[in-house]
């Protein structure tokens, strides 16, 4: 009996051995593996400028071996590094030149979002540039007014942690993905005074110019757009105390935006007392990203499980009815927010046949009822509240719209340079110019614009 017993303990004793020493691999493997993962995530920022730092100019890597794929005459980029400071201030004076010598300008701003760069290679620095060749074909003057000439600025920062020749090691892709919290927090970084001293800068030349501007931020890149925003809403709106808020360009798109929606709340409070008819500052979120509506909420609850006791509740909604805590707006985007989405976009019960080209028509006589794509027609349907327009603190929040796209204009969280996409904003674009007559005030923080005209 006693020789079974210790048998039986020999044996648990060697069991329980071999598990610990099974187990102890593993967390010595997944420790390696981490600490390789951050080692490669830690060093793979660029500490330099993808494009050229004199100039801005863009170069862009061939598509394919019959493809040059030949930069837009009027595209330059400017760069910011980890620190969120410029690589090199000649980038955003070249910007500035440029724009000054377009007549009568449409400047469009970009800021990628994660996983891109402003690499030639980049997918979102060429389909930025396809868009401006696109446009530069096909804008006609509208409205009487003049024919516009197409600028285009792309903002590139270090959505990329790591290049994708890693990817064929496996660790790079791994790598790519974990490095979600350190370029969200990159992002604080960019959105501080360097990019927010540019895009005054941008906005204040087009603008003296007889120019229109448009912000454009995808994903994180809309996260700091719209940080950033807020910032110069408040500042500008303060030192033109007699007008409404005055945002730094004519319209805003935030496409799949990346951010808590605590952002967007608190920009529709700073529009508040938005007088106009259209909106300043427009978020469109695809109803097939699953980027945001399924993997946010997840990271960012984990990454909030500490901080629960720091959150308080809103009294939100149409006569304060809705409580809603802090933390729901942390975990949520903008675009998957039930309170702060208040538009859908609907197709168009309607046998009239689509135009031949929907991009030209929509820039031209798109509405709120009726705009198209190649395929369908759609309208921009409010939804929520049944009031007129959905309330903050009591009042009205109409400068600031967040809409839902059906996947058949946006597929998923990346999808946003397609052509259905692109004729959606060419529609945002002329709703919002429609009743673009409010007095625009531009803030210059440097020498670069000294001897132009100010716009009124």
């Amino acid at each position: 009996m006693k020789q079974k017993t210790t048998i039986n303990r020999v044996m648990s004793m060697s069991i329980l051995s071999w598990s610990h020493r099974v187990m102890s691999r593993r967390i010595s493997l997944l420790l390696t593996s981490s600490a390789i993962v951050a080692l490669i995530g830690g060093c793979a920022t660029r500490n330099s400028a993808y494009q050229d730092p004199a100039t801005g100019r863009v170069t862009l890597a061939a598509r394919d071996k019959s493809s040059d794929n030949q930069p837009y005459r009027n595209l330059r980029a400017i760069e910011f590094d980890e620190q969120g400071d410029l690589f090199d201030r000649r980038q955003r004076s070249s910007a500035l030149s440029m724009i000054r010598s377009a007549k009568d300008p449409l400047l469009i701003v970009f800021i990628h979002g994660w996983h891109n760069n402003a690499a030639p290679d980049c997918q979102n620095l060429q389909s930025f540039n396809r868009l401006l060749h696109q446009l530069d074909e096909h804008l006609q003057p509208i409205d009487r007014g003049p024919k516009r000439e197409v600028v285009g600025v792309y903002i590139g920062w270090r959505g990329l942690a790591i290049g994708r020749g890693w990817d064929k090691t496996g660790i790079g892709w791994l790598a790519r993905y974990l490095s979600f919290f350190s370029r969200h927090d990159d992002t604080d970084r960019v959105a501080g005074i360097p990019l927010q001293q540019t895009l005054c800068e941008l906005s204040a030349s087009a603008r003296a110019h007889n120019g229109r501007v448009v912000f454009v931020g995808h994903s994180f890149g809309a996260r700091i757009l719209e940080k950033i925003t807020g910032q110069i809403l408040v500042g500008q709106t303060s030192l033109n105390s007699k007008h409404a808020a005055n945002p730094p360009a004519d319209l805003t798109l935030l496409l799949n935006s990346a951010s808590e929606a605590i952002y967007g709340r608190r920009l529709k409070v700073a529009l508040q007392e938005w007088p106009y008819q259209t909106p300043a500052i427009v978020s469109i979120t695809s109803e097939g990203d699953t980027a945001n509506g399924v993997w946010w909420p997840a990271g960012m609850r984990l990454a909030s499980l500490t901080k629960q006791n720091s959150y308080r509740e809103y009294h939100d909604g149409p006569d304060g009815t809705y409580h809603t805590s802090q933390f729901d707006y942390v975990c949520h985007t903008s675009g998957h927010s039930e309170i702060l989405r208040d538009r859908k976009i609907k197709q168009l019960n309607t046998q009239t046949a689509v135009p031949e080209n929907p991009l030209m028509w929509n820039l031209q006589h798109a509405t709120t009822n009726q705009f198209c794509t190649k395929k369908q027609w759609y309208h921009i349907k409010k939804i929520g509240t049944g009031k007129p327009d959905f309330l903050i603190n009591g009042k009205q929040t109409r400068g600031y719209w967040v809409i839902s796209a059906p996947v058949p204009i946006i597929k998923n969280h990346d999808d946003i340079f397609n052509d259905s996409a692109i004729d959606l904003f060419a529609a945002i674009y002329r709703i919002r110019n429609m009743y673009l007559t409010y007095p625009r005030f531009s803030l210059s923080f440097s020498h670069e614009l000294s001897g132009t005209q100010q716009a009124n």
